[in-house]
């Protein structure tokens, strides 16, 4: 948000500007140019009213979401067993590890490493440098029949304020994979994630996480049920363009053509799918 200040008279050149803030509960940690904002969105309904008040500006709700329409997938064949991204309790991890990534398992474990700090464009139109990681990120989601995600507040996890729906949870259902961890505490999962099987919740032991995992694994059919209705839920529900056509509904911009055909091949292929 201060790189607004890099463009001469930014606030004088332009009729509306709005923010979208992910780790966005600590006012103190944002820039002076917020408060020049029309309108500031954020991804935790739970502060909401706190940075209304802090910055006299209306703040509106808008959740994480993923590119379902260009990454998502319901494939059928998939080669890795558990994939886990981003953060995870370490007694979970090391009781999967233990148990599938050994001499004469034949299951995969794959618990991807932190990728390289991001190093943002430095000239128009560059590409990011970390793009690379990202579809490599999605083509493994892809190949997993299981993803684990983990609640923000659960033991373990790194400390957050709040419980809220990360990245990781929609990216895990565009892909497809069955979603297995800690469930979010927060109301908005009962609204954005409430279909079957949407999330399959672990036991606090791990040993036994374990064996619903191997269960799981063998029930085929059941897991390819979850394949598709994750993807298809996220194609009606997840995908980047709802979330940003209701950033522009909220400030009454027109949608771009372009968005709007997008929207449109999202509803055909859900359909079609339904339809199925």
């Amino acid at each position: 948000m201060e790189l607004l200040s890099s463009i001469p008279k930014w606030r004088q050149r332009f009729d509306v500007v709005i923010g979208y803030v992910f780790d966005a509960w600590d006012p103190n940690i944002y820039s002076k140019n917020v408060y020049h904002l029309d309108r500031l969105f954020v991804p935790l309904p739970e502060v909401i009213d706190e940075l209304q008040q802090y910055f006299n500006i209306p703040v509106s709700l808008l959740p994480f979401g993923a590119d379902v329409l260009g990454q998502g997938s319901c494939q059928v064949k998939r080669s890795i067993d558990v994939t886990s991204f981003g953060r995870i309790p370490e007694q979970y991890h090391k009781a999967f590890f233990n148990k599938f990534n050994q001499p004469g398992s034949e299951k995969i474990y794959y618990k991807s490493t932190p990728r390289n700090l991001e190093i943002f464009p430095k000239l128009p139109y560059e590409k990011r440098q970390d793009e690379e990681d990202s579809f490599l990120l999605f083509h493994i989601l892809r190949n997993s029949k299981i993803t684990l995600a983990f609640d923000t507040l659960y033991p373990g996890m790194r400390k957050f304020p709040y419980s809220f729906i990360t990245l990781r949870w929609f990216y895990g259902a565009a892909t497809g994979g069955a979603i297995v961890g800690k469930r979010p505490t927060t109301p908005l999962y009962d609204e954005l994630l409430n279909w079957e099987d949407a999330t399959i919740e672990l036991p606090d032991n791990p040993q036994k996480s374990v064996e619903l995992i191997e269960e799981l694994l063998q029930d085929t059919q059941r897991l390819q049920s979850i394949y598709k209705r994750n993807y298809v839920e996220s194609l009606a529900r997840h995908d980047w363009r709802y979330r940003i056509q209701s950033m522009l509904e909220k400030v009454q911009i027109p949608l771009p053509h372009l968005l709007g055909e997008e929207l449109l091949q999202l509803k055909m292929l859900h359909n079609k799918l339904v339809g199925n």
